[in-house]
């Protein structure tokens, strides 16, 4: 079956509704999971070196976010503090890199010589920049690294198991892959046939996502050239900025047809855009993210199809595998779709799959 005819199979409700159901019960489960290693003894973890960490129970965990100032980072400050409340005598601290990568990497710094933490949980701005920090430094202080969303050590352009860095627990993740942006732009691509001009909004461009999505856009432009990408325009991942962006993109280029959205909460700032210029229903928005505002808008028809993340599953998934290996379990190195489960008819190879406004009703959001 071609790739167009496999993507448009996507979205049967009855499917992703079975999906999600499991979802909710994936997401209980990690956050049930307690230690049953007792306070005070020691564990050896593997991290796939020729010296596993010697961890101390009980767990103190750092969350080093790259911000918090969307939905997305909020509510996996929420999940995890949740889940740790229901490990007996964990803890948890949350880190703000600001999005900022010196800040986060002065911040990974900061846990590893205070000597209060034996985990951390990493979505990492600066794949490179954090490397030694989180594979070497931090392993030799004994403390146990998982990465979300951003492989490390410039692993961001790998995909499956490759992923993973040496050094580290496990990596959980796999939504924002060269590959899986590909198949994004691909399904648009697909869904509009013909010549197209393009604005898209991006994250910040230092960071793996971004990095991945401007090599899906390089590798998809040469084979479409059709799909004109007219302009594009990097972020902090804020509703402002998406929304000053995508104005100034559509005031220079008012013959724009498509705009492609990389989270969310710029979703929220382009549809600002476009229905201060007039063009609501004139221009189909893309949505990356699959939050609350995902689906009333698209429910509302307000875009057209939108691939989901998730905070919740993913920041519940990282911190298992933490607690998992401090029971003694052999660590999972990569957990595929950010450790949620997937459609029966999912891309093969990355899992890509969108929801639009037939199967909205039947996405559980969590953000």
């Amino acid at each position: 079956m071609s790739v167009t005819l496999r993507r448009a199979r996507r979205g049967r409700v009855s499917v992703l509704a079975a999906a999600l159901t499991v979802l909710a019960l994936s997401v209980s489960a990690c956050s049930s999971g307690t230690s049953t290693t007792p306070a005070g003894e020691t564990v050896q973890i593997d991290v796939g070196t020729d010296t596993p960490v010697s961890a101390a129970t009980p767990l103190r965990v750092a969350v080093a976010l790259p911000g918090t100032n969307n939905s997305y980072l909020q509510a996996q400050i929420e999940q995890v503090k949740s889940d740790i409340a229901k490990i007996p005598g964990a803890e948890v601290t949350i880190f703000d890199g600001k999005f900022d990568p010196t800040t986060q990497f002065n911040s990974l710094q900061t846990i590893i010589e205070s000597g209060k933490y034996n985990a951390i949980l990493l979505p990492s701005l600066d794949s490179n920049l954090n490397c030694k920090v989180a594979t070497e430094q931090a392993p030799a202080k004994n403390i146990v690294v998982v990465a979300m969303t951003t492989a490390l050590c410039g692993r961001t352009v790998n995909e499956g198991e490759e992923l993973w860095a040496p050094g580290t627990l496990s990596y959980v993740g796999g939504l924002d892959t060269v590959d899986y942006w590909t198949d994004y732009l691909e399904y648009v691509i697909a869904k509009n046939p013909g010549p197209q001009k393009v604005v898209v909004l991006k994250g910040p461009d230092n960071i793996g996502i971004t990095i991945n999505l401007d090599a899906a856009i390089e590798k998809v432009t040469a084979e479409h050239p059709e799909f004109e990408i007219v302009a594009q325009a990097n972020t902090d991942y804020s509703i402002p900025q998406g929304n000053e962006k995508a104005t100034d993109m559509l005031q220079a280029h008012p013959d724009a047809s498509i705009i492609f959205s990389a989270y969310v909460t710029l979703t929220q700032g382009a549809v600002q855009a476009v229905q201060a210029a007039g063009r609501t229903g004139d221009i189909k928005i893309y949505d990356k993210g699959s939050s609350k505002y995902s689906i009333e808008q698209l429910e509302a028809g307000t875009i057209e199809a939108s691939a989901p993340e998730y905070p919740r599953t993913t920041i519940s998934s990282a911190l298992q595998q933490v607690v998992d290996a401090f029971d003694g379990k052999a660590p999972v190195r990569f957990l595929k779709n950010s450790g949620a489960p997937l459609p029966a008819d999912a891309e093969e190879g990355t899992g890509f799959f969108v929801i639009t406004k037939d199967t909205a009703s039947s996405f559980t959001p969590e953000s």
